[in-house]
């Protein structure tokens, strides 16, 4: 690969090239800012012809396949131990069922000088423009929710987030030199959650920039697992909760993992 940007844009594809190709045709927008990138995608063990139409979409395009699914974390590992050996500064993560809708987006997160730093992300419910300004914990049950609001219904204020979603999370290199990789025990789910606890007590700074957005569309490639989606988040906050929570808290938080199994079955 020959480095030429600031950030390294990690896109990770698990057979899904249509969402995939269109994200990275998305990222073309980013040309109009200030900062210079290079994009690596990760396939993640397709089994379809994902690793074929992208290279004849981006047959210049830093493709990095792995033989099997290693999950959202494993995967995306790939991606950032490719970046950092390169030099990167600065590396974001994105989901392949993302689009850019603002050029200047990375400008706008690096000139925060956050650590850890998202946009706001836009997304459709129903009828409704949701706008997303980061995670909050639920300390009893150990669920991850988000500070959501209809894009026309704003509060003034917005609490500070306990986390940054996966979907779109720009890191600065020496977090994850510090910190580690993703936790890749969580094989999809609460695996940004635990990056961005352990980055916040290693001491590094977390924001979301409520200048800039993304648009996201939903789940586009783990609404293939069906209900194996959920028997995958249930164990993934089992393992959260055990791992944060204070024991006071595990009889709500297993009874609220039943229920996600009890949904799985």
């Amino acid at each position: 690969m020959s480095k030429t940007g600031t950030v390294a844009i990690i896109v990770l594809n698990y057979n899904n090239p249509v969402a995939t190709i269109r994200c990275l045709n998305s990222l073309k927008l980013l040309l109009e800012g200030e900062t210079l990138f290079d994009t690596i995608v990760v396939d993640n063990g397709s089994t379809d012809n994902s690793v074929d139409q992208i290279r004849l979409n981006y047959p210049e395009i830093n493709l990095v396949e792995s033989k099997k699914n290693l999950g959202f974390a494993g995967g995306n590992n790939l991606g950032i131990k490719e970046a950092l050996k390169e030099g990167y500064p600065y590396v974001l993560l994105l989901n392949n069922d993302t689009l850019i809708i603002d050029g200047s987006m990375l400008d706008k997160l690096i000139s925060t000088g956050t650590n850890l730093v998202g946009p706001v992300i836009k997304f459709q419910r129903d009828s409704a423009t949701i706008v997303d300004y980061g995670g909050a914990i639920d300390q009893l049950k150990g669920r991850n929710t988000h500070h959501e609001y209809d894009q026309l219904e704003v509060p003034e204020t917005i609490p500070s987030p306990d986390y940054l979603s996966g979907t779109c999370m720009l890191v600065k290199a020496e977090v994850f030199i510090t910190t580690g990789l993703l936790d890749d025990h969580y094989f999809l789910y609460y695996e940004d959650v635990d990056f961005c606890l352990r980055a916040k007590k290693a001491g590094f700074s977390l924001s979301v920039c409520p200048e800039t957005e993304i648009y996201h569309e939903l789940s586009a490639s783990s609404n293939k697992l069906g209900k194996q989606k959920i028997k995958i988040l249930a164990t993934s906050h089992r393992r959260f909760f055990m791992k944060y929570l204070s024991p006071l808290a595990w009889p709500f938080a297993f009874a609220y993992n039943l229920y996600l199994t009890t949904k799985a079955s």
